[in-house]
């Protein structure tokens, strides 16, 4: 089964590979008759899942257990594309740091599953 959601594999400066899903932006419901896999925007500026350090590409995109997302972008680390690349490292950074925050606010009784 498939479900569009953009997101990108990239190589960081060390050479390590990643892969990043960008946070939905929600345009509608179902009750409206949105389609939930393409009635959608996206933030490019944070990830809402993401996965870092992996050998390869393939290992990378292969830590991914969802739904086929259909497609994905690939930006390799080079001259051209470090800025690029050290901007997804910093937004896979700042989503570890609000998981570790949201963790840290949640009361002490309860089960969440992350």
């Amino acid at each position: 089964m498939s479900f569009h959601r953009e997101n990108i594999a990239w190589q960081s400066k060390d050479g390590t590979w990643n892969l990043g899903f960008f946070e939905v932006v929600w345009e509608g419901s179902e009750e409206d008759g949105e389609d939930p896999e393409w009635d959608v925007d996206y933030d490019m500026s944070a990830f809402e899942w993401v996965t870092t350090g992996h050998p390869t590409q393939m290992a990378a995109r292969r830590a991914w257990n969802g739904s086929n997302p259909g497609s994905s972008m690939t930006c390799r680390h080079t001259p051209g594309t470090a800025q690029q690349c050290d901007r997804y490292d910093r937004m896979a950074a700042d989503l570890r740091a609000r998981r570790r925050e949201s963790r840290n606010t949640l009361p002490a009784t309860g089960f969440v599953r992350w």
